[in-house]
């Protein structure tokens, strides 16, 4: 027999879902609202059961949505360490699951995201590698392991996003160019090989993450190959 508190679950869910879907239409404001009740729904239905860790997952989806979707540094910044402090309090409780390191791998390429776009790259740095860090050995010791790849692949994408940033404003300097080309050639290729680890890559992974494009990877290699090879032509 369904309770109040399973009827408020499956209500923060159905708005969680709303919300991703408004997002990815691009309808900014409208993904907001419905991520912001989500999450006032689900913390309802948490307070109700505090054992159930399938809300804290959809706590921290809506958490890592939302901040996506924030124009305020401060309050993006609040739900992200929302969101850790979900996958903080899981691991206390399951220490030897990788589902809640995979999980903080997705939050942190997400923060490296947010902070690439937001102008701030020393913050998307510092995310990308403990994405990596917590990601590599599981996706070394999982090899059919899908989800973890999603997150790992976008990481070293945006590290290498980060080093064609610098390989462009060594524009003085071709050997300083040279080896952030070099570099953003050697994460792009990483991306594309974790791609190729993924059966049918999404839009959004297994887990409800945003997530990025394998085309997209592919192509940013291939610029990279264009700019070394026109370095070597001075």
């Amino acid at each position: 027999m369904e309770t109040n508190a399973d009827a408020r679950t499956a209500l923060g869910e159905a708005t969680l879902n709303v919300g991703i879907a408004l997002a990815m239409l691009k309808r900014r404001a409208e993904a907001l609202t419905s991520l912001r009740n989500s999450v006032m729904i689900l913390e309802k239905a948490l307070a109700a059961d505090p054992k159930q860790v399938g809300i804290n997952w959809d706590l921290t989806m809506a958490h890592t949505w939302s901040a996506s979707l924030e124009s305020d540094l401060t309050l993006a910044m609040e739900d992200y360490q929302k969101a850790l402090a979900i996958d903080l309090k899981l691991a206390g409780v399951d220490s030897e699951s990788s589902v809640v390191p995979e999980n903080e791998a997705e939050v942190r390429e997400q923060m490296g995201n947010f902070f690439l776009k937001n102008g701030k790259p020393a913050s998307a740095a510092e995310n990308y590698r403990r994405a990596v860090a917590i990601a590599e050995p599981i996706a070394a010791s999982h090899e059919d392991e899908q989800e973890v790849r999603y997150s790992l692949a976008g990481a070293y994408f945006g590290l290498g996003k980060l080093s064609v940033a610098e390989a462009e404003r060594n524009t003085h300097s071709p050997v300083k160019q040279a080896e952030r080309w070099t570099e953003a050639r050697s994460w792009f290729q990483k991306s594309v090989d974790t791609w190729r680890r993924v059966r049918k890559p999404a839009s959004i992974s297994p887990s409800g993450f945003a997530c990025g494009d394998p085309a997209e990877a592919a192509r940013e290699l291939a610029l990279c190959e264009s700019a070394l090879a026109q370095l070597r032509t001075r």
